[in-house]
């Protein structure tokens, strides 16, 4: 999902493994500056911004295939 302002990319992916535990994660549209910015427990589904760019919300889930709470974190270098 893009940044409110197009600068920069927020995504889930569980590329840190274990498989099926997906943290969030941010990236220049080049590729570059990748910024883990969750560390579980549990996994980040479904990222998205708030208008302002300043909060990021998330679904929280715990091995299990059903979307748990949302849950809120505050941008890094926001």
């Amino acid at each position: 999902m893009w940044f409110p302002d197009g600068k920069r990319i927020l995504f889930s992916s569980d590329r840190a493994g274990p498989a099926k535990i997906g943290q969030l994660y941010l990236v220049n549209p080049d590729g570059s500056g990748l910024q883990k910015i969750t560390d579980g427990p549990g996994s980040f589904v479904q990222p998205s911004w708030s208008s302002d760019g300043k909060r990021i919300f998330a679904h929280q889930t715990w091995e299990t295939d059903e979307f748990g709470p949302v849950v809120e974190f505050l941008v890094p270098g926001a």
